[in-house]
């Protein structure tokens, strides 16, 4: 459901705002992405116990919506806002993953 609406959102002509003036898009790529990395390391993790598929998945989901934009009038492929993305779901991946870990690590001493 969280990919759709990155689709979704990825689908609307660029809105006026003047984020880009102050390069906050890149955060908010980094954070949406982060999102979806926590999502994915949900979804995938518990298949191979590795980190190898949702980091697959964030970098192919993040070109692959780039290249989206790129066919959106007023919207445009991005090579910084690709890396934004990719940095930002490993992020996620791995934050969710050491966070996982604590909370095992707390239960067993408990």
């Amino acid at each position: 459901m969280y990919c759709i609406l990155i689709f979704y959102l990825s689908s609307r002509s660029k809105i006026n705002i003047p984020i880009h003036k102050a390069n906050i898009d890149k955060i908010l790529h980094f954070l949406e992405y982060a999102i979806l990395g926590i999502l994915s390391f949900r979804a995938f993790y518990n298949i191979r116990k590795k980190l190898d598929l949702p980091i697959i998945f964030i970098i192919f989901y993040s070109i692959s919506d780039e290249l989206h934009q790129s066919f959106i009038p007023g919207r445009d492929a991005s090579f910084y806002d690709a890396l934004a993305d990719i940095l930002g779901g490993i992020f996620g991946i791995i934050f969710f993953k050491l966070w996982k870990e604590k909370l095992k690590r707390k239960a067993n001493f408990i």
